[in-house]
């Protein structure tokens, strides 16, 4: 009886010694970062969606595993940057509202379609929502913080900007470029006109393809340049203003009707046109000199240590 009781005493002591030697590896400390421990458990989940995103099933392990290193390192190294200027912004009072935060997301929702298809996408990615919610929130904070520290301390001159304008435009092409929209129809003569004639009442392409969804497709965002346009068809786009549609043009058995959203002259665009956003790619430059700078002198006052 007490050999048996032995037995089972060894073997419960068995497993929970591995359970415990399995905990500590789970939540191994990867880095400490002043009074914050980074650990493995944390890490693993971060890497999760950008793994899962990159393995393959012909992989083998030797070549996931090196793929799983390569992220642990890149996103360790991020995550004490991040970690650090969180406790910077802390000792600023610098926060992030709930506000801001729904803001910002609302925003993203919009450029998706809606919060279902976002959510859908999160999905895909291993994301829950909440979890994103925090992500932008530590971003937006992350953001603030470097507005901050860079305010004041970066000066974009005049000369910067028209250098940096003579760099955008040497490489200009000047060839005339029109953006299109083009249904197709996959039908006789008399059906597209029909089409066009409703879409002159002020039928939309997408109504049309609503109504006539086995015969017609929509082609949006077209951009070609001059050259590459179909002689035939050019001559009919060149008749066009912005806005308005070709008749029904006949290729290969298929109806296209061809709507010009904009036409682009070839000229580069005039430096005070484009002055907006090359401050900010200038500012954006030297913003992030300064702050890998500053990472490297906080770095050095701070106390870290990594273990990975």
């Amino acid at each position: 009886m007490n050999f048996k009781k032995t037995i089972i005493f060894s073997i419960f002591f068995f497993f929970l010694s591995q359970i415990i030697f399995a905990e500590k590896l789970v939540n191994k400390i990867v880095a400490v970062v002043g009074e914050n421990f980074l650990t493995l458990y944390e890490l693993n989940k971060m890497i999760e969606p950008f793994y899962k995103n990159i393995i393959t099933s012909n992989m083998t392990d030797i070549q996931k595993e090196e793929i799983k290193k390569r992220l642990q390192k890149e996103i360790l190294y991020r995550w004490i940057q991040d970690t650090l200027i969180e406790t910077e912004a802390k000792k600023y009072n610098i926060t992030v509202s709930n506000e801001e935060v729904e803001n910002y997301l609302n925003e993203e929702i919009k450029t998706f379609g809606g919060k279902e298809r976002f959510i859908t996408e999160l999905k895909k990615q291993g994301i829950p929502f909440e979890e994103y919610k925090k992500r932008i929130k530590k971003e937006l904070l992350k953001i603030k913080f470097i507005q901050f520290q860079v305010r004041g301390k970066i000066v974009i001159t005049d000369e910067e900007l028209r250098n940096a304008y003579m760099e955008v435009i040497k490489n200009y092409d000047r060839e005339p470029k029109y953006y299109l929209k083009v249904l197709l129809i996959n039908g006789d003569k008399e059906t597209a006109q029909k089409i066009y004639d409703k879409i002159l009442k002020g039928e939309s392409f997408e109504k049309i393809r609503e109504e006539y969804s086995f015969t017609t497709e929509i082609l949006n965002n077209v951009v070609l340049k001059k050259s590459e346009i179909d002689p035939e068809i050019l001559k009919e786009v060149e008749k066009l203003k912005e806005n308005q549609i070709t008749q029904p043009i006949e290729k290969e058995g298929i109806f296209q009707i061809i709507k010009l959203l904009k036409k682009e002259k070839g000229i580069p665009p005039s430096f005070e046109e484009l002055k907006p956003k090359l401050f900010q790619k200038l500012f954006e430059e030297k913003a992030q000199k300064y702050i890998e700078k500053w990472m490297k002198e906080l770095k050095e006052k701070r106390y870290i240590r990594v273990f990975l």
